[in-house]
């Protein structure tokens, strides 16, 4: 109900009816405002019974609430900030699999379709990229999915469609991708919905007695949180007029995926752990990431998404593949999994856009995602990238494989995509020369 509220809201104005006058109207509103903006259950309850008298008034609802938001709200973490992960209850590692069935969860409407096999959080910044060196084409259709006209479609044919979201099949999955993170002790036991034994007494039962009857005073207004996010975007979206982007040089952009990010300043470090955190709990970080303009900022942003997941893209089992298939390169790729398969191919995709560079950048910048995909160090312009994550040295013998590998796919996928593009250009030729014909008759 919160998704087709959600979807609804992106429509025009929506209203929210019930004749039984127990609540329970505040109850579907609070949870939609957990969703919408990232906050705690007290805090969305708070805000509603301030507009609602009377709305979530039993301690039944309340539980709703709560468990709700203890659902969603680790579901939204988009960058897991390491050194956050013991502050934070919703704060753990994910691997590539795991953070694209959590965005399913999450993600509503067109945007679930579009990004069933990419991270939006790659998408986004990647798109972003192509936008400011002037390389960006509208391809995607938001009626389907971003991989389904993709080569790895081609040679696997058509990938199973995904059981939905809460489909017994899922919610199993997802109880196990869960117990990743507990102790034997919290597996065998029945998890607690009490938020408070994470540490978080925000949200702890022992307020429930003080939520009953909760008696909210109009100069507490602005201390609550729903009011602050919906006060940040009214005059973000106020202040942010239509964008006119400045195109900058392709070589900024190769410069800018090829950097050593040690070198950066702290100034710019900073930003770019600002960012992470605005994207993990709020709408507010994401609208920032689609007017940011500097180059520097967004491809790390890409980077220490891609090199901070718990296992690397491209596994031992990837390289095992390589070695023995690299002179068969569909074959190789055709034994990749869907949620790898796809991923790569979209980000050598967005590298073949990146155009026109020189041949030597075009392999820097496929070693860079290989470097960056297999938590590895690589050479690449005369130093060991990435040089401060403490990866280790990918061996020759495997790397010269792997390049060759890669050089032969990304070859592949610019002649697929040149002819899906071309197929495309003709359909729409048609389309119109057909439009005209009507006009005319």
């Amino acid at each position: 109900m919160v998704k087709v509220l959600a979807f609804a809201v992106t429509e025009g104005r929506v209203a929210i009816h019930c004749h039984a006058g127990l609540g329970r109207t505040g109850v579907l509103i609070a949870c939609y405002l957990v969703y919408s903006l990232r906050v705690s259950a007290n805090d969305a309850i708070r805000y509603v019974r301030l507009k609602r008298p009377g709305s979530v008034q039993t301690r039944g609802q309340i539980l709703c609430v709560r468990h709700f938001a203890q659902f969603v709200l680790p579901r939204t973490i988009t960058y897991c900030l390491k050194e956050n992960i013991n502050k934070n209850k919703y704060m753990s590692e994910f691997s590539l699999v795991r953070f694209l069935h959590r965005q399913r969860v999450i993600l509503h409407g067109y945007e679930e379709r579009t990004f069933k096999f990419i991270p939006k959080i790659v998408h986004c910044i990647c798109e972003r990229i192509l936008k400011l060196c002037g390389c960006w084409i509208d391809e995607f259709s938001s009626n389907t999915p971003l991989t389904f006209d993709f080569l790895y479609t081609k040679l696997n044919g058509n990938i199973k469609r995904y059981e939905s979201t809460y489909s017994l099949c899922s919610t199993n999955s997802d109880s196990l991708f869960s117990n990743e993170l507990k102790s034997p002790e919290e597996i065998s036991s029945p998890s607690s919905p009490n938020p408070s034994e994470n540490g978080d007494p925000s949200d702890s039962f022992s307020e429930l007695s003080t939520l009953d009857g909760d008696e909210i005073r109009e100069e507490l207004l602005i201390e609550n949180r729903c009011f602050q996010e919906l006060e940040t975007q009214k005059c973000f979206n106020q202040e942010m007029s239509e964008e006119s982007i400045v195109i900058q040089d392709i070589n900024v952009a190769v410069d800018a995926l090829l950097l050593d990010y040690s070198t950066l300043s702290n100034e710019i470090k900073k930003k770019v752990r600002q960012f992470q955190i605005e994207i993990n709990s709020s709408q507010v970080g994401w609208a920032k990431l689609a007017i940011e303009t500097d180059l520097r900022i967004l491809a790390m942003l890409l980077f220490e998404w891609i090199e901070s997941l718990k296992h690397p893209v491209m596994k031992r089992e990837f390289f095992e593949n390589i070695v023995v298939n690299y002179k068969q390169p569909e074959v190789c790729f055709q034994k990749f999994p869907a949620e790898e398969g796809y991923f790569m191919e979209y980000l050598l995709r967005f590298v073949s856009k990146i155009n026109p560079i020189s041949k030597e950048n075009q392999e820097d910048l496929i070693k860079r995602i290989i470097a960056a995909c297999s938590q590895q160090t690589l050479l690449i312009q005369g130093k060991m990238k990435p040089i401060d994550k403490g990866f280790k040295k990918l061996r020759d013998g495997t790397l010269a494989c792997t390049i060759e590998f890669f050089q032969s796919l990304f070859e592949l996928i610019e002649v697929h995509h040149s002819l899906k593009s071309s197929v495309y250009l003709e359909e729409s030729k048609m389309y119109n020369e057909n439009d005209l014909e009507n006009d005319f008759q």
